[in-house]
């Protein structure tokens, strides 16, 4: 792991070519040493959970590369975060954050995510969307899965059993899930709206995740104000 992320390290800070088309999900390296997936919702912020940033000092911001092992076309180096007010550490209710990057310049083409302002419902059917890391068949590389949500999955498991205010579990459609499920992947809808942030779990096949809608008045009041 150490060597998959000096890798990294070593292909930033590079630059966006002129009216490049990116795509809304990036890839966070923290402190040089761990790992996450983002969703750009605006110019200035992405959304991920809170767990991700947790006592960081800084944070690398990869956009424009579904494969973070190849030349990344643009990183930023942010030191903005903002975590949910009162998250606890140990039952993570809360576990969801804000970071701030550099305003985008006027040559990218971003089509941003809605953010999802609904309670979700047992059945739906979302993609979940990120970085895999963790077969090596694929390391590194964006991609997506399709999952439903199944409340019944993650009974006992903290905290969406727990938490189902904050939280909603969801299962992958096919036999397993895929290494894209890791924190801070996105789950989306078919209207490309934002529903949840997802948290890694390792104990169950299932995805644990942050419900957008409820935390929206939060998310609207930082990056509107």
């Amino acid at each position: 792991m150490k060597l998959f992320i000096l890798q990294i390290l070593l292909l930033f800070h590079h630059t966006l070519c002129k009216d490049e088309i990116v795509d809304y999900r990036v890839g966070l390296l923290i402190d040089g040493s761990k790992l996450c997936s983002g969703s750009l919702i605006n110019e200035n912020y992405i959304l991920t959970a809170g767990r991700c940033i947790h006592r960081a000092f800084e944070v690398d911001v990869v956009i424009g590369t579904k494969n973070l092992l190849v030349q990344a076309k643009s990183s930023y180096i942010s030191t903005t975060f903002m975590i949910r007010e009162n998250r606890t550490h140990n039952l993570i209710y809360n576990d969801i954050a804000l970071i701030k990057i550099p305003t985008l310049n006027s040559n990218y083409s971003i089509n941003f995510p809605q953010l999802f302002e609904d309670e979700i419902v047992d059945g739906a059917t979302l993609n979940l969307s990120g970085y895999n890391l963790e077969n090596c068949d694929d390391l590194a590389t964006w991609g997506e899965q399709q999952v439903e949500v199944n409340s019944d999955k993650c009974q006992n498991v903290v905290p969406c059993d727990t938490g189902k205010e904050f939280f909603f579990c969801a299962t992958p459609t096919e036999n397993t899930l895929s290494g894209f499920r890791n924190d801070g992947s996105a789950l989306i809808d078919e209207n490309d709206n934002l529903v949840g942030v997802a948290l890694y779990n390792t104990e169950i096949n299932a995805t644990c995740a942050v419900k957008v809608s409820y935390f929206l008045p939060w998310i609207q009041s930082k990056i509107y104000n």
